[in-house]
């Protein structure tokens, strides 16, 4: 039994408010995108139970929730506003959305919202996880890896379609839908940028870094291209 508890003040992540996942309020009042004072704030104890923390990182926390209207399960990815502007988390936000609908892309709903210190969104629940936490030591065997591989190369080529790049193509950021590797979704498109553009290197995890671009520091320049994703496709296989 998975045990539901409600958020308050006192937890690991003082919400404000919530405003449940629509795909006709944006929570974006009038106004410039990505203006913090825009966002709509409503009461969360009134939306969503919590039910636990499935995932934190360096920049966001992400939680397994439930709506309490439609007993939806969702996720909620709160980014922390002191690593990140508001603008990063609009574009962000609208690079899901641009990206979707596509069945191996993460579906992301489009509400955004705002807490204490957090900017918030409501994605669709991967109830099986990440592809880390689905491999053995022994890997995935071949068939499995080709499902994978065919999944995550259509979407990749989607996104390159539309003249962008990924540019975060990792275990961690393949969701799994179904046991027998089916389904599986790529996510996390806070990275994502138009091909050509020119970018500060920042400290990529190393093992999925492009080799062209492991002898440059952090905070060097270099030019975004769509080879940088398929380096990474390759690393993932």
């Amino acid at each position: 039994t998975t045990e539901i508890y409600t958020l308050s003040l006192h937890d690991a992540l003082p919400i404000w408010g919530i405003s449940a996942p629509s795909d006709t309020d944006s929570g974006i009042e009038a106004g410039e995108p990505g203006s913090d004072a825009k966002i709509k704030q409503v009461d969360i104890q009134r939306e969503y139970d919590l039910v636990q923390l499935i995932g934190e990182g360096w920049f966001s926390r992400v939680y397994l929730a439930e709506h309490r209207g439609t007993r939806e399960e969702v996720v909620l990815k709160a980014i922390n506003s002191d690593l990140v502007t508001a603008e990063e988390f609009w574009r962000e936000h609208q690079s899901s959305g641009q990206l979707w609908p596509h069945k191996h892309i993460l579906r992301v709903y489009d509400t955004v919202f705002q807490s204490d210190g957090y900017y918030m969104f409501a994605t669709e629940y991967a109830p099986l996880g990440d592809l880390t936490s689905n491999i053995t030591e022994l890997g995935l065997g071949e068939q499995h890896t080709k499902r994978v591989a065919c999944q995550v190369g259509s979407a990749l080529e989607w996104i390159h379609s539309k003249g962008l790049c990924h540019l975060d193509v990792k275990l961690d950021n393949i969701l799994v839908f179904r046991s027998d590797f089916s389904l599986v979704k790529l996510c996390d498109f806070g990275s994502v940028r138009t091909a050509g553009d020119i970018v500060i290197k920042k400290n990529e995890l190393l093992p999925y870094c492009p080799a062209e671009l492991v002898a440059r520091h952090a905070n060097e320049y270099y030019q975004v291209d769509r080879v940088q994703d398929v380096f990474q496709f390759g690393i993932v296989v």
